[in-house]
């Protein structure tokens, strides 16, 4: 019988610019915990953030179908 590939979720490459030392101390933990990966442990990182942000305010963060534009919010003149 032959197995049927999982689907995967798509996945999108991005930059980030981040403090030296944490950079130096999250690939210190990948480096010493097996089967941890740097994208695994940005990713888990980004919910737990996101996760806290939404208990702060109440609720949850939908998903929006408009395409936002990069970079920081302009703030108010």
């Amino acid at each position: 019988m032959r197995k049927v590939p999982a689907t995967k979720k798509p996945k999108v490459r991005f930059t980030v610019t981040a403090d030296a030392a944490l950079l130096a101390l999250a690939r210190t933990a990948v480096h010493q915990t097996n089967g941890l990966t740097l994208t695994a442990l940005f990713n888990a990182g980004l919910r737990l953030a996101i996760a806290r942000l939404e208990r702060q305010r109440g609720r949850r963060f939908r998903p929006t179908q408009v395409r936002l534009p990069a970079g920081r919010p302009r703030r108010p003149a």
